[in-house]
């Protein structure tokens, strides 16, 4: 749907946009607060934080001065990357020395 049919389709005859429940709700759950991710993923949300700030996983996007939300299928894509490539328990850490 183009935005003019759009705008035909969802305002009244003053030109108003109509907002109805379905409409609000469809927008609001595509995405995601770092409380309710960080619950997804069983982990804290500074732990979120830290990883979009590394560049682990999608940055938010700044609604506010005090509020982000990811992008719920850029998450989505992410956890399905990670399944697909990651594997077991990371990259090693310390190498052990072969003495002989």
């Amino acid at each position: 749907m183009d935005i003019k049919q759009f705008s035909k389709e969802m305002s009244n005859e003053k030109g108003c946009f109509l907002i109805t429940k379905e409409l609000v709700s469809m927008e609001i759950s595509k995405f995601i607060n770092k409380k309710s991710l960080a619950r997804k993923l069983n982990t804290s949300p500074s732990t979120i934080y830290r990883w979009s700030k590394s560049g682990r996983m999608p940055e938010p996007i700044s609604i506010g001065p005090n509020k982000t939300l990811w992008i719920e299928e850029e998450i989505i894509n992410w956890i399905n990357d990670l399944k697909n490539k990651s594997r077991g328990f990371g990259d090693q850490v310390c190498k052990v020395k072969d003495e002989k």
